[in-house]
């Protein structure tokens, strides 16, 4: 795999890259498969390692309001936190394999995972407490809606608006089967 300009990117013992996020000066951090590493890939190409994590995978990454990383694993359902040089401020195992996705919400950090199809919510650093069961296996990504609710897709191709309450109701499904992304346009329109 490979990811930057000039022929840089992800290290070659890497075979998959999970996630994007910004980096902290430029440049991209990615989370990579099967080594377990955060790595960043600077705006001239180079690759460093960012983060050394104990999981097989990384699925996702995003990075906090306060220039912190969050990243997600997968087998053992990991989710570190680190600051904008690299280093573990926290290290949590949620009740669940895999961390497919993680939405900034303010103060709450939405994390989407599997195979129990749980949303948690929690503020880095912190407790991560169950937020909505989907009755799904896997909730695969998540989205802001415009009005703070959260648009989420599942492996079985379903969609789903949460509110800040909790409240669950479903919108859609894709003939494709999982819905691996959404997105939500300036007009509200959802795409997936």
């Amino acid at each position: 795999a490979s990811a930057g300009p000039a022929g840089g990117g992800v290290p070659p013992s890497s075979s998959v890259c999970g996630a994007l996020a910004p980096g902290g000066k430029g440049g991209v951090r990615v989370v990579t498969g099967p080594r377990g590493a955060v790595d960043g890939v600077g705006d001239d190409g180079e690759t460093e390692e960012f983060l050394q994590v104990d999981d097989a995978q990384g699925f996702a990454i995003e990075k906090v309001g306060d220039g912190t990383v969050l990243a997600g694993t997968g087998p053992k359902g990991m989710l570190y936190h680190a600051d904008a040089d690299g280093t573990v401020l926290s290290a949590d195992t949620l009740d669940a394999n895999y961390i497919w996705d993680i939405l900034p919400l303010g103060d709450a950090v939405p994390v989407a995972t599997g195979p129990d199809g749980m949303i948690y919510r929690g503020k880095p650093g912190g407790a991560y407490t169950p937020f909505v069961d989907t009755l799904q296996d896997h909730v695969l990504c998540m989205a802001h809606a415009l009005d703070g609710d959260i648009y989420f897709g599942t492996d079985a191709g379903l969609i789903y608006r949460v509110a800040p309450d909790a409240y669950v109701r479903p919108v859609g499904s894709s003939p494709l089967g999982a819905v691996y992304d959404i997105t939500v346009a300036a007009d509200g329109q959802v795409y997936f």
